[in-house]
């Protein structure tokens, strides 16, 4: 018979990659708090010029930042997995209940999490692409070679990735975190999705929220290079309700229906992904509000 590998194997597979994570962290994490040290040794000495302390300390600081964001994100989502098999062990009927984010009912909005994957995104990004533009600068302006200068497009794509990661920041910071309490835990097909989205803040909300629920199926075909991602939005629902000061910190009503034969949240054996996401927009001061849930979605 052919070895199957057994869950206890799957497990040790994944806590050795889980490891490999943390040391790829740790070794970016290190040198990165090496260079900031050297950037402090570097400071006071007036033979140093001023190219190299921004290389130091922008080296230094995005591989520290990126380090230790890999090593907290591993044991952070190693947690969260633990959690998610055990809620499928105590609920085997119930499959909107095995997601930690879904299991009392109450969904929180994805701001600060963007925020985060945007952040750790723009890092990496710019701990490749900064060096580049700062090696560019003795090239382009003391070799007078103009034409090098089209290689700042890299730093300048990276830097344009942090001002967006900056505002999703701003906005979660300004915004705080939306949740939504589903009445039934869940959206059920052929029924809709009823609830309530709550703010502790008093948003100044300028006219009237739309409130937009969508089905989007998700395929991936090949590997590698040759890979490719299919998006195709199978059904979308909204409403709109008024706005105002206190409507989101009082409670703000979502009511759709959701016609029958859509599928339910999940992966298919096909290798399809299905999620279901409800959308929140208003005019707001000082940024236009937006905040999105991704719900479980079930018969």
């Amino acid at each position: 018979m052919p070895n199957q590998q057994q869950p206890g194997d799957k497990r040790t597979a994944l806590g050795v990659w889980r490891w490999l994570l943390v040391l790829f962290g740790a070794l970016l994490f290190l040198p990165g708090v090496f260079g900031l040290v050297q950037f402090l040794l570097l400071l006071p000495n007036p033979e140093t010029t001023t190219t190299q302390l921004l290389a130091t300390a922008a080296g230094g600081l995005l591989l520290s930042l990126l380090g230790g964001a890999i090593v907290a994100g591993t044991f952070s989502s190693a947690a969260y997995f633990r959690r998610a098999a055990q809620l499928a062990r105590t609920y085997p009927d119930a499959p909107w209940k095995h997601d930690p984010d879904w299991e009392n009912g109450v969904v929180a909005s994805k701001s600060s999490r963007l925020a985060i994957g945007l952040g750790v995104l723009a890092l990496l990004c710019n701990a490749l692409t900064i060096p580049i533009g700062l090696a560019l600068v003795p090239v382009v302006f003391e070799e007078q070679n103009y034409a090098a200068a089209f290689g700042f497009i890299f730093p300048l794509a990276g830097l344009a990735l942090l001002a967006w990661a900056a505002l999703e920041t701003v906005r979660a910071l300004v915004f705080g975190r939306s949740e939504l309490r589903i009445d039934s835990g869940r959206g059920i097909i052929g029924q809709g999705l009823t609830g309530t989205v709550r703010n502790r803040r008093r948003i100044a909300i300028r006219g009237e929220f739309v409130i937009t629920l969508k089905c989007v199926r998700v395929v991936k075909t090949g590997s590698g290079d040759s890979s490719s991602t299919h998006t195709t939005e199978l059904w979308a629902g909204s409403q709109t309700v008024p706005g105002g000061s206190k409507a989101l910190h009082t409670g703000l009503p979502v009511r759709l229906k959701i016609p029958a034969g859509l599928p339910g949240s999940g992966k298919r054996a096909s290798g399809a992904d299905i999620t279901w996401t409800l959308e929140l927009a208003a005019s707001a001061l000082p940024l236009p509000f937006f905040a999105r849930f991704d719900l479980p979605v079930f018969q």
